[in-house]
């Protein structure tokens, strides 16, 4: 009894590592694509800012003006900036797509490690009912079995004074 509980508990613990593992590497999974959208969100709009100082609609402020005046950025056309900024904004929506889809799964996984622990208790709870069942039924019939014997034994005392008086 004592050798199943413990292959059961040996059984739960590397259970609990998996479902948990997964759990871990899908939180990280998600924490590293959002960091990777706001470096594309933050991109885009130092691209932007840069497209609209080039064509003279907005001054730049602080650090692209001084960007621009250390010579970090070499000149571009604006259509190539044009192209790089759309190339950044269709990568920051994949990112986000990407994120939802874990997200999702991870609403998903969250599901089956409650059903799953459900229906363990439920396996539990039957398996304990079962072993107390068998328990009473090996009592019933030790019981029983000493009750036949003890018939047996008087009906061959029985038929044994019966043979000596004959």
């Amino acid at each position: 009894r004592n050798e199943l509980r413990n292959q059961r508990k040996d059984r739960q613990v590397s259970y609990n590592r998996e479902t948990n593992l997964s759990v871990a590497t899908t939180l990280h999974i998600i924490k590293m694509y959002e960091r990777r959208a706001k470096e594309a969100e933050s991109r885009v709009e130092a691209l932007e800012a840069e497209l609209e100082g080039r064509n003279g609609t907005r001054q730049t402020s602080g650090p692209i003006r001084q960007e621009k005046s250390q010579g970090h950025f070499p000149p571009v056309k604006a259509d190539e900036l044009s192209k790089k900024n759309q190339v950044l904004i269709e990568e920051s929506q994949d990112q986000k797509r990407e994120i939802q889809r874990l997200k999702k799964e991870n609403a998903d996984l969250f599901l089956k490690v409650k059903q799953s622990t459900q229906e363990r208790d439920l396996i539990m709870s039957q398996l304990s009912t079962s072993e107390m069942a068998r328990k009473d039924l090996y009592t019933r019939f030790q019981r029983q079995k000493a009750q036949v014997i003890y018939v047996i034994a008087l009906i061959l005392c029985y038929y044994s004074n019966l043979n000596a008086h004959l």
